[in-house]
C-alpha cells in the first residue's frame, strides 16, 4: 500500500527493486505523494445496488447494457466509431474503437423537426423525458433490454446529486419564463484559486446562464451551449467536466476530471524550470487506483470502465500530439524534413517534403519510433550475431496475482479490470526478463566446455556462490587431532575436474554426517551452492589458494534416471503444502500470518505446492520418490492451486487428476542430495518426468533384440544397457543423467 494515498499495489511494482526492505515505495499513484486530489465518494445507493456483481435481476440488466443506460443520460456523444464485430466472437468482452476519439455537444434546444438528444433531453419536453430518451436508440434490440424502472430512478437520483444536471434544469426553468430572450449556458473551465482543488465544486462553480448576448467568454476552455444552433460543438479534453458529462454512470455527482492548473503539493519549493502542475497521465493514472477509502464506482464499471480506459488513453495521446505540433520549432524539426528522411518515410511526391507535423522517435508508435527500434535491432545483430530464439509471453487471466486482485470488488471477471491485467503481465514479463538476463532459464552465457553452465575449478574465485562444478571426488578423509578422540575437526576431500585440475574441500563436522553417506570415492558429482574460501597454511594437500567449503544449503546431485511403474501416493502427509510465493519454500502459520523460514518473507499469502510421496516399482524392488512442484505439474497437466481449489476435499484425499496417473509408466530423472525429505530413509527427489511413446518402447525392444543378436557374435559389442542409454539421449534428457 501506498504510505501517501493509500493505493494498493504489488511489492514487485515498488521503485527500488533491488531493495527488500519492509518499507516499499511505489511511484504509479502520487508521484511519492506530489500528488493529492479528491478521493471519489461512494455511488447513491440505488447505483450501488444496480452495480453489485452478484445482486438482483435488476443489477443483472443494469450491468448487461450499462453502456446503453449510460448512453440515456450522456450530456455528450462520441466521435469515434465503435467496432462491435470483434464481441461477435467468442471470448471476453473488447471495446474497441476507430478513427479520431472526441466529444460533441449540441444547442440548448434542438431544430425544428428534429427529435431532443444528449444535453437536450434535460431541457426539452421533460414531462416524456422517459419516453423521448427510450425513443433516442435507433435498434429496437437496445429498447428492448432497457428496464423502464431503472430510466425513471437513474432520472430521480441525477436530479437530486448531480451538479451538471441540476445545471440544465436550471436551463429548462428559464425556458418556461415567456420573456423571448435567447439563452446560452457556460459550463466553467476555470475554477477558483483559493479553492482547495479537493472539494467538489457547487452548481454555481460549474455553470452560468447567459441570457441576451454571449459577451466575453474564455471560449477556449469554456464550453458555451447556444440557444438553438444547427451542427455539433467539440468538447476540450482540458475542460473539468469534459468525462462527466459522459459518463453520469461513473461519476453520479459531476465530478471533476482533469484540468490545467492542478499544482503538486509543495510545488512553491520546486526548483525553477521544473514541472509544477499535474499531467493528464498522471491525473488518469491517479484516479483509477484500488483504495479502501475510496469510493468504486468507477472501477465498478465494467464494460464502461474499459470504454472510459479506451478514452482517457486517447486524450493522453491527443495532449501528446498538440503539444508536438505546438513546438515543432523546439524540437527542431528542421532535421527531420531532408531528402534522405523523406525516402525513409516513403515519399516519393518532393512537394510534400517539409509541409508536415513532424513526429519525433520519442512518440510513441510513431514511424520515427518504428524506424529507430529497428535500426536498433539490426545494430545488435550486427555486432552479436542473428537471434537463436524467438519468445513470445502471453497474459493468462488464471494468474493467481490476477484473481487474488479481483476478490477487491466480489463477482469481477479479468476482462472488466485490463488495468489489472496490464499491471501484472508487466511484472510477469519483467520477472522473466530478469530470469533471462540472470540465466535462470537458459543458462549463463558461456563458451565451449562451460556450456552446461559448469565453472572450472581454477576459474572459482573468493566468496564465489551459486556456482556450479562437476568433479570426481579422488579421496576422502577425516580430520582430527591427536587429543580428542572422539570429535573430528571436518570432513574433507580431494576434487578433480576434467581438466585434472584438483582443489581440497572441506565439511565442517556440525554436516558431516549428512554427507558422508552421500558420498564416495571414485564417483563424479554436481555441486551447488559452495563457498569458496582462502585455504588454510595447514591440512593442505594440494597448494591451491582457495578451497571449497562445502555447508548444509550445498547440494550434492548424482542424478540418474530409472523406469518404474507409478503404484500409489502416500496421503499421511497430503499431497500438497502451503509454500512460499517466492521460494517455494514451506511457510509457518503466526496466528492470521504466514511467515517463510527459507526467505524470511511474510508480505505475501502462500500458495499450494505440489508434493507427492510416491511408491514406484521398476520390477526388481520398489521405492520411495518424493515428487515436487514444477515435475509434479508436468505430470499432473494441472497447477496446484488450480487443482486445491477446485477440490472439495481436504489436501490428505486425492483429486480424480492424481489417481489418473497411478499404474502408468515414466522415466523418472532423480537425484540424492542433502536435502532431507519426510518419507524414510531411501527416499529420492524427482527432478524431471518423461513418458516413454509407443514408438520409442518398439525402439527399445528392436535395439536390445538387435544388440543381444550381435552380441554373440562380437563380444565387444554394445551391451543392452547402453541400448538404454542411446535412447535416453534421443529423448534429449540432460546430459549428466547416468543410467541406472
Amino acid at each position: 500500500m501506498s504510505q501517501y494515498c493509500g493505493a494498493l499495489f504489488w511489492y514487485a511494482e515498488r521503485i527500488a527493486k533491488y531493495r527488500n526492505g519492509k518499507k516499499p515505495i511505489f511511484s504509479m499513484c502520487c508521484q511519492e505523494g506530489k500528488i493529492t486530489l479528491e478521493l471519489l465518494h461512494p455511488p447513491p445507493q440505488f447505483l450501488a445496488n444496480l452495480l453489485q456483481y452478484k445482486g438482483s435481476q435488476e443489477s443483472v440488466n443494469f450491468r448487461k447494457n450499462i453502456r446503453t443506460y449510460n448512453s440515456m443520460f450522456a450530456f455528450t456523444s462520441i466521435g469515434a466509431k465503435v467496432d462491435n464485430e470483434v464481441n461477435k466472437k467468442p471470448g471476453p468482452y473488447v471495446f474497441k474503437i476507430s478513427g479520431q476519439n472526441y466529444h460533441r455537444m449540441g444547442s440548448l434546444l434542438p431544430t425544428d423537426g428534429q427529435r431532443p438528444k444528449f444535453a437536450q433531453l434535460y431541457i426539452y419536453d421533460t414531462e416524456n423525458e422517459i419516453d423521448n430518451r427510450m425513443r433516442a436508440f435507433n435498434s429496437s434490440d437496445e429498447i428492448k433490454n432497457i428496464n423502464r424502472n431503472i430510466v425513471r430512478s437513474l432520472l430521480e437520483m441525477f436530479d437530486c446529486v448531480n451538479e451538471i444536471v441540476k445545471a440544465f434544469r436550471m436551463v429548462r426553468d428559464r425556458f418556461r419564463i415567456d420573456d423571448y430572450l435567447p439563452i446560452s449556458l457556460r459550463l466553467i473551465g476555470d475554477r477558483a484559486e483559493n479553492r482547495p482543488q479537493y472539494n467538489p465544486p457547487s452548481c454555481s462553480e460549474i455553470a452560468g446562464l447567459i441570457v441576451g448576448d454571449l459577451g466575453v467568454a474564455d471560449r477556449h476552455r469554456d464550453i458555451v451551449v447556444e440557444h438553438k444552433t444547427d451542427g455539433l460543438k467539440r468538447i476540450s479534453e482540458l475542460h473539468p467536466s469534459f468525462m462527466a458529462m459522459q459518463y453520469p454512470i461513473l461519476f453520479p455527482y459531476g465530478e471533476d476530471g482533469f484540468r490545467i492548473g492542478i499544482e503538486y503539493n509543495g510545488s512553491s519549493r520546486r526548483k525553477i524550470g521544473s514541472r509544477k502542475n499535474v499531467t493528464m497521465r498522471e491525473f488518469y493514472a491517479y484516479r483509477i487506483q484500488n483504495r479502501l477509502d475510496e469510493g468504486i464506482t468507477l472501477i465498478s464499471g465494467g464494460k464502461l470502465f474499459q470504454q472510459y480506459l479506451v478514452d482517457a488513453f486517447s486524450c493522453v495521446e491527443e495532449e501528446r500530439l498538440d503539444y508536438i505540433r505546438r513546438n515543432q520549432s523546439d524540437l527542431r524539426v528542421e532535421l527531420y524534413k531532408g531528402i534522405k528522411d523523406a525516402i525513409v518515410a516513403g515519399d516519393v511526391d518532393g512537394d510534400a517534403v517539409g509541409k508536415k507535423i513532424i513526429l519525433p522517435s520519442s512518440f510513441t508508435a510513431g514511424p520515427r519510433y518504428m524506424i529507430q527500434n529497428y535500426q536498433d535491432a539490426i545494430a545488435i545483430c550486427r555486432q552479436c550475431g542473428h537471434p537463436d530464439l524467438f519468445i513470445t509471453f502471453t497474459c493468462n487471466p488464471q494468474w493467481l496475482e490476477i484473481q487474488n486482485a479481483l476478490q477487491f470488488i466480489p463477482g469481477q471477471k479479468a476482462e472488466d479490470r485490463p488495468d489489472i491485467v496490464s499491471r501484472v503481465f508487466k511484472m510477469k514479463l519483467e520477472a522473466l526478463m530478469a530470469d533471462i538476463k540472470n540465466g535462470t532459464y537458459f543458462g549463463k552465457i558461456v563458451a565451449d566446455n562451460k556450456k552446461m553452465g559448469y565453472i572450472a575449478l581454477k576459474e572459482l574465485t573468493l566468496a564465489q556462490q551459486h556456482a556450479k562444478i562437476k568433479v570426481r571426488i579422488s579421496r576422502i578423509w577425516e580430520s582430527t587431532m591427536p587429543q580428542l578422540k572422539k570429535d573430528i575437526l571436518s570432513l574433507d576431500c580431494l576434487l578433480i575436474d576434467e581438466e585434472g585440475y584438483a582443489m581440497q574441500a572441506t565439511i565442517r563436522k556440525h554436516d558431516a554426517d549428512t554427507f558422508r553417506a552421500l558420498l564416495a570415492e571414485g564417483s563424479a558429482y554436481i555441486i551447488e551452492n559452495f563457498n569458496v574460501l582462502p585455504s588454510r597454511n595447514s591440512y593442505k594437500v594440494v597448494d591451491r589458494k582457495y578451497t571449497v567449503q562445502i555447508s548444509k544449503w550445498t547440494r550434492i546431485n548424482t542424478k540418474y534416471t530409472c523406469k518404474a511403474q507409478l503404484l500409489t501416493i502416500n496421503t499421511d502427509f497430503g499431497w500438497w503444502y502451503k509454500a512460499c510465493y517466492d521460494c517455494k519454500g514451506a511457510v509457518k502459520d503466526y496466528d492470521d500470518n504466514f511467515w517463510c523460514g527459507q526467505c524470511g518473507k511474510n508480505d505475501q499469502p502462500p500458495v499450494p505446492w505440489y508434493k507427492l510421496n510416491a511408491v514406484v516399482d521398476d520390477g526388481t524392488g520398489s521405492t520411495n520418490f518424493t515428487i515436487f512442484g514444477k515435475a509434479a505439474q508436468d505430470l499432473i497437466r494441472l497447477p496446484a492451486h488450480q487443482l486445491a481449489t477446485a477440490s472439495n476435499s481436504s489436501k490428505f484425499v486425492l483429486p480424480s487428476a492424481i489417481k489418473n496417473i497411478l499404474g502408468r509408466t515414466y522415466i523418472f530423472q532423480i537425484s540424492s542430495d542433502s536435502r532431507k525429505v519426510s518419507l524414510g530413509p531411501q527416499t529420492f527427489r524427482v527432478t524431471k518426468i518423461f513418458m516413454l511413446s509407443l514408438d520409442t518402447k518398439r525402439k527399445t525392444r528392436q535395439l536390445r533384440k538387435s544388440t543381444k543378436d550381435s552380441a554373440d557374435e562380437s563380444p565387444d559389442s554394445t551391451t543392452p544397457s547402453e541400448c538404454h542409454d542411446d535412447i535416453l539421449d534421443e529423448m534429449s534428457l540432460d546430459s549428466t543423467v547416468q543410467s541406472l
